[in-house]
């Protein structure tokens, strides 16, 4: 399989861990002004959409910054040794949109008293992500990995603005 070199797995799985730090930062950056409009009786679909609307266009702009500098993030990061590593953070870059949009929203969820709702899509999206896995992995390597964690967090975003329109029970 493609991208089998253990240093590709390696700066996969790296790349994976680091790459959430930043949505992560902004949902939690976000959170306090989320729980004013939550406590002025402000609409968690609006606020919610304007988080969405938000995180994908910031993920959007780290996406294609990491994608266009992918090369060089790898060798200041780990050495000329991992550039066949290169073409996994290139497409991982594509997991951002996804994870700044969800992070966004469990932030809003959680600024409603909704963290029920983003944990079960949370655990949703994680049982799509490991079957992805389960099914890229073995033909593709560390690339299936890459496209398992693009496609799971893409999913969850999408589940969690849907969520953002269906009444609560």
């Amino acid at each position: 399989p493609p991208n089998t070199h253990p240093l590709s797995s390696a700066a996969s799985d790296v790349y994976k861990r680091q790459m959430v730090t930043l949505p992560q930062l902004a949902a939690v950056a976000v959170y306090p002004s989320f729980s004013r409009l939550a406590e002025s009786g402000a609409s968690p679909r609006t606020t919610g959409t304007w988080a969405a609307v938000a995180g994908i266009g910031g993920g959007l702009v780290c996406a294609g910054l990491l994608h266009t500098f992918a090369a060089p993030v790898t060798a200041i990061a780990f050495g000329d040794g991992f550039a066949g590593a290169v073409p996994l953070l290139e497409r991982l870059a594509f997991a951002l949109p996804g994870a700044f949009a969800a992070m966004t929203l469990g932030a809003v969820f959680a600024s409603w008293r909704m963290q029920r709702r983003t944990m079960v899509l949370y655990l949703v999206a994680l049982t799509l992500g490991l079957a992805v896995n389960l099914a890229l992995i073995p033909e593709m390597g560390a690339m299936g990995a890459v496209l398992a964690a693009v496609a799971a967090y893409t999913a969850l975003a999408v589940m969690l603005v849907v969520a953002l329109f269906v009444p609560a029970r």
